[in-house]
């Protein structure tokens, strides 16, 4: 029989903060982590940007020696997990210690330390490798250092199966639980490999973004402008419950874990099949382990690849049969986020919305203009409902071409709506984050003052006089 699994601790290192309440705070107000790379010189590299962890203090865990033989992702997963302990209230007693679970995943697990012994070998020669080296760098070293601090005897594992590793970990330890293997388990991921060989290798499979002048806008995986996704480190572990073990002993219930799924493509070694095959069958697997139908699932998080694929398996044919799930990833919450966030209600409400940069949106403008294709793109244009052009104020599009989009789009094509976003006139972000039904309350007000789009139905009516008792202004 299947039992049930809740989350009850959360544990996070990251590049916004070394603790889950830094981690929050930093994404509710729209922080970006990434920065050009201080961990080495990378003037050389295509790609000098990176997402660091810039406030660990590995003396806040860890004694001077015992930290100078435990590679950085070996210290970041034990963090993350000390963390997330702290947070459940869990003690693993002497009679619970045989059925907690410690299982964890690591995509390239200590490439530093290779690289720097790499060199002490080729200059100082083999008698200076520290005897150290193996523990640094292999991939179960986190697992196993966990289970040692907190006395977890149970099933220990460490999966190394590159982007999907922290997730799978995440998956293997609900399934040890749900099937009577363990009854707790600390799980999660852990990487770091912000080092001169991973971001060369990385760049020569033109994976990395380049946008090295612009690096808090980097990462833009579901962007038309997109060119790479951004390297990064840092450890989330989770604290997994049978779930009436965790009521008896008053456990602070997070979540409940019901479904899992994976799946293989059997398709190229790094490229998804264009038709999402792999990832709608696995989709399909988690749906069918945790016994829900597509229609109760509200929200989806895709992981995006930052390149052109990615298109393509949004619109793939399993995505399309079930177009109810909202599909959303944006990057940051501010304008941006605010534009996603606008486009989607406009399509939930029955419009036909295009989100899109505005400079690259009139780029595109002027290169149709060039091969033949200006006619059609506008014919298709004028069919659009609502035309969300993020970043429309900014310097990166100058003042005679925000003008003449602007002459285009209202004055000859006369599209039923266009919606301009440069900010957001909101004083606290938390409002729009705690409050979803003032986002759409401020969400239709701004359709309605844009391009006097008719607000629809009783509750936007509601939502209206929502607004106008909060004072927000429009």
């Amino acid at each position: 029989m299947k039992r049930r699994v809740v989350v009850t601790g959360v544990g996070l290192v990251t590049p916004l903060g070394t603790g889950t309440e830094k981690t929050w705070d930093g994404l509710v107000r729209g922080r970006s982590g990434i920065g050009p790379i201080t961990r080495f010189d990378a003037s050389a590299h295509a790609s000098q940007i990176a997402a660091e962890v810039k406030d660990f203090d590995s003396a806040s865990w860890f004694e001077k020696k015992q930290a100078k033989n435990l590679d950085l992702f070996v210290q970041y997963g034990i963090a993350a997990a000390d963390l997330a302990m702290q947070n459940s209230g869990l003690v693993v007693t002497e009679e619970l210690a045989e059925r907690v679970g410690v299982i964890t995943g690591c995509g390239m697990g200590g490439l530093p330390t290779i690289e720097e012994y790499h060199g002490v070998l080729m200059e100082r020669g083999p008698r200076r490798i520290t005897p150290f080296f193996i523990p640094r760098v292999i991939p179960n070293m986190p697992s196993g250092h966990i289970s040692m601090r907190f006395g977890a005897k149970g099933p220990n594992l460490s999966l190394s199966t590159a982007c999907a590793a922290g997730t799978h970990a995440v998956g293997e330890a609900f399934r040890h639980i749900a099937y009577g293997d363990c009854d707790v388990a600390i799980t999660g991921g852990t990487e770091s490999v912000i080092c001169p060989l991973a971001v060369g290798g990385f760049a020569s499979m033109k994976a990395l973004s380049t946008r090295n002048d612009d690096p808090e806008h980097a990462s833009r995986p579901f962007d038309l402008d997109r060119d790479g996704f951004i390297i990064a480190e840092g450890a989330g572990m989770i604290v997994l419950e049978e779930l009436d073990a965790a009521r008896a002993r008053g456990a602070k219930i997070y979540a409940e874990m019901v479904g899992y799924g994976q799946s293989s493509d059997a398709y190229h070694i790094a490229a998804p099949p264009e038709n999402g095959d792999g990832a709608a069958r696995c989709m399909a697997m988690a749906l069918k382990n945790a016994q829900l139908n597509p229609e109760d699932i509200d929200y989806r998080h895709p992981r995006g690849l930052d390149k052109s694929l990615i298109t393509k398996l949004i619109l793939s044919d399993w995505i399309q049969q079930h177009h109810n799930i909202l599909i959303t990833g944006p990057t940051g919450i501010g304008k941006s986020w605010l534009a996603c966030a606008l486009a989607h209600k406009a399509c939930r409400d029955g419009f036909t919305a295009l989100y899109a940069r505005a400079s690259r949106f009139f780029r595109d403008l002027v290169m149709a203009k060039g091969d033949g294709r200006y006619p059609k793109l506008m014919t298709a244009l004028a069919k659009t409902d609502l035309l969300v052009l993020d970043d429309f104020g900014t310097s990166t599009l100058k003042d005679e071409h925000r003008r003449d989009l602007l002459e285009i789009l209202d004055d000859r094509y006369a599209l039923k709506s266009t919606l301009v976003t440069s900010q957001f006139p909101v004083d606290n972000w938390h409002d729009l984050i705690d409050d979803p039904t003032l986002a759409d309350a401020i969400l239709d007000r701004l359709v309605h003052n844009a391009y006097n789009i008719p607000l629809k139905g009783e509750s936007m009516r509601k939502n209206r006089k929502k607004l106008t008792q909060t004072g927000h202004p429009d």
